[in-house]
């Protein structure tokens, strides 16, 4: 910390700092964003691009949504018509720049005002955090502040959910739907599958006068995580007032769950047990994309062709074996190295690459003869029967379907 940037903070009155503050949580939320994304190889636009932060938006008369930002400080009870003035201030001092746009909502594209952290004011922000005061580190797969708070109000609102509409404005904030941006985060970015659904109310809702539009709440999923890891975002978040959930086997109790040490040895990673799980299911329910699709293939084309015509699906077709591709590997593991660890398994590989037909009968002849599927060796079934409750213990998150059925 230097004396440039404690002086800096201590130039703020208390509202400023609440406005740096939760400008420079954002930034940080999505440092963090970006570095997952590096890590998983995924191609970042420049730095001058990504830490441009949405501060607000200039929405059509009769419509509202706050950004991330302003969600922050609406919760702080700091979000009013100064809004403005405040960070005015803060570009003066140097320690944000603000730049107009236009921001991409999905259903519209709108005005925006961007905001950016300086390099003064992210080290002014830092200086307001001596190292015991500052946040515990949010382990990986664990929601930001706002988020989880968001998600916390869905929760409280049970199937019934929460209007999407317009709401009166005396309405509490601990009552209001959230915002757009954090419905759309709950929604498309949840490794596990979306945490909120958006749904029409019934007609007889409607003819009661539920109705207003469309309607949001919370997915098994959402529900799932909440009730997992209620104990870790007290820790986290202790500020955040949530409801006391139901009492789910296999919760977290608090975050030391998240440690890697807790794995044993013999256990392998998340994504490699994401990869384990699929494969599992998959085979339990037969089920293979792939094959499907050739088999698929040659049923349309023998419903459209008279019968002299027709061709019986291949025998070597029907014999691929339960498998997925390099491109559904890396969807479900985000990486494609989880293939090579479960290969290098001590004791045999817990999945081997087999190569399988890969022409159907509308396949032209630049198509390759055959492609690897990633498929389970019978080393990986036993290591997953004899090892499926304790890595139900430790990944909690991950879907398994029914693989834990008889």
């Amino acid at each position: 910390m230097t004396a440039k940037a404690a002086a800096a903070w201590a130039d703020l009155n208390d509202r400023q700092r609440t406005y740096l503050a939760a400008i420079y949580n954002a930034d940080q939320e999505r440092e963090r964003e970006i570095a997952g994304k590096r890590r998983n190889r995924v191609e970042v636009p420049p730095a001058a691009e990504w830490r441009k932060l949405r501060f607000s938006l200039k929405l059509p008369r009769g419509l509202f949504g706050y950004t991330t930002i302003q969600d922050v400080l609406r919760a702080a009870g700091e979000h009013d018509s100064g809004a403005g003035a405040t960070l005015a201030a803060l570009t003066r001092r140097g320690l944000v720049t603000t730049e107009h746009g236009w921001a991409d909502l999905g259903i519209m594209v709108v005005e925006c005002v961007y905001v950016t952290l300086t390099t003064p004011g992210r080290a002014a922000a830092r200086a307001a955090l001596p190292d015991d005061a500052k946040p515990v580190k949010k382990p990986t797969g664990l929601l930001a502040e706002w988020l989880w708070e968001s998600l916390a109000r869905l929760y409280r609102a049970g199937e019934g959910g929460m209007t999407m509409g317009l709401q009166p404005r005396d309405t509490p904030m601990s009552e209001r739907t959230p915002s757009w941006t954090a419905l759309q985060k709950l929604r498309d970015n949840q490794r596990d599958g979306s945490y909120i659904r958006e749904f029409l109310p019934e007609a007889s809702a409607r003819s009661h006068g539920v109705g207003g539009g469309y309607w949001v709440h919370i997915t098994p999923a959402g529900r799932r995580h909440f009730e997992v890891h209620h104990a870790c975002y007290r820790e986290l978040y202790p500020d955040v007032n949530v409801v006391d959930p139901e009492v789910l086997a296999g919760a977290h109790s608090g975050l030391a769950d998240h440690s890697p040490s807790l794995r044993p040895r013999h256990l392998v990673r998340e994504p490699d047990w994401r990869l384990l799980a699929r494969l599992t299911w998959m085979e339990k329910q037969d089920r293979c994309p792939f094959r499907d699709r050739l088999i698929f293939d040659y049923e349309s084309w023998n419903r459209m062709s008279t019968p002299e015509h027709r061709v019986e699906v291949p025998d070597r077709i029907r014999a691929i074996p339960v498998g997925l591709g390099a491109h559904a590997v890396k969807k479900i593991a985000r990486s494609t190295a989880v293939v090579d660890r479960l290969k290098a398994y001590p004791g045999g590989g817990l999945v081997e690459l087999v190569d399988v037909p890969a022409r159907g009968r509308h396949y032209g002849p630049n198509h390759p003869e055959t492609l690897p599927l990633v498929c389970l060796t019978d080393t990986g079934r036993a290591h997953v029967a004899e090892h499926l409750d304790a890595y139900l213990r430790l990944y909690p998150d991950v879907p398994v379907g029914e693989i834990n059925e008889s």
